[in-house]
């Protein structure tokens, strides 16, 4: 099988898994590949996408969130200039922020009270 051929066969395999909702473990099963074949494939498609899409934010703006939609993984990636990368635990974030809010309004006690 050529590279193009390969290529297309690959992506026709993520795409059924993706309609299905499998997994990389079931769809490389199926196909008769190795998971990590799967996985890198669907990286370098991913990849592919993300550099062909224009941005539709502020050119200026400090950091970008890149959106990622997968519902197993609770992710935020945050792209800075130079296309540096952080990710963040979507779930661990969420936590510490609730933690913060709780211990400011904890900090606050009640309305500020100033004198005329």
């Amino acid at each position: 099988m050529d590279k193009i051929s390969r290529r297309e066969w690959v992506r026709s395999w993520i795409e059924v898994g993706i309609r299905e909702g499998a997994t990389f473990k079931s769809i490389a099963d199926r196909a008769g590949v190795n998971v990590r074949t799967i996985w890198k494939w669907n990286k370098l498609f991913r990849a592919e996408q993300a550099a062909r899409e224009e941005p539709d934010r502020d050119p200026n703006a400090f950091v970008q969130l890149a959106e990622i939609n997968e519902d197993n993984l609770p992710r935020i990636e945050v792209v800075f200039p130079g296309e540096r990368r952080v990710v963040l635990d979507g779930q661990s974030l969420i936590e510490s922020l609730a933690n913060l809010l709780v211990a400011t309004r904890r900090c606050s006690g009640s309305p500020d009270q100033r004198e005329s």
